[in-house]
């Protein structure tokens, strides 16, 4: 089953913060991520690597980590991982749910990302695209504070535009995000 859940506030979150980040040192919790940066591999049925800009945004009607890629033309592709509950994660394993869930656990995540690994883009959601309730995934947040850090994986069930070709795939990162704004 395909749901387009969160297609617009993702593309417009991924677009709206497409633009540049701080390259500075690695965050509070010394990771591997430059603070403010990201990297996510999509493997399985669809296979690509992406980079860039990482920033969560906190608003009324939830929290939501924005990774968007920023390699030349890639307006608009990324990954986001959003959920209900609009308060910073504690340090913490969080799960990442299928993305046709309603209502979803306040606390919970799901996954939403756009790829373009040779010209089509390629629309994932947290979710198996043959057993859509069967999704495994976890955000593991290890650093909370002024920048947010920490790593995920999660099983998507993807759509190719264009062909319209499903297939099931993983998406694995890890981010170091600053705060960003919706304005």
């Amino acid at each position: 089953m395909w749901s387009p859940r969160a297609t617009v506030p993702a593309v417009l979150a991924l677009a709206a913060l497409a633009c540049g980040g701080d390259d500075g040192g690695t965050g509070p919790g010394g990771g591997n991520v430059q603070a403010g940066r990201f990297t996510a591999k999509l493997s399985g049925g669809f296979s690509q690597t992406l980079s860039g800009t990482a920033r969560y945004i906190r608003a009324d009607d939830g929290f939501t980590i924005v990774l968007s890629d920023d390699s030349q033309g890639s307006n608009g592709i990324g990954v986001v991982l959003s959920r209900g509950n609009p308060t910073l994660p504690a340090v913490d394993e969080y799960r990442v749910v299928d993305a046709t869930m309603d209502p979803l656990p306040p606390d919970d995540f799901f996954a939403a990302s756009f790829w373009r690994p040779s010209g089509t883009t390629i629309q994932c959601f947290s979710g198996d695209v043959d057993q859509p309730q069967g999704v495994g995934g976890s955000l593991n947040i290890t650093g909370s504070g002024s920048n947010l850090e920490g790593d995920f994986t999660t099983e998507v069930g993807c759509l190719e535009l264009g062909t319209g070709q499903l297939k099931s795939a993983t998406i694995t990162g890890e981010f170091n995000a600053e705060e960003g704004s919706t304005e």
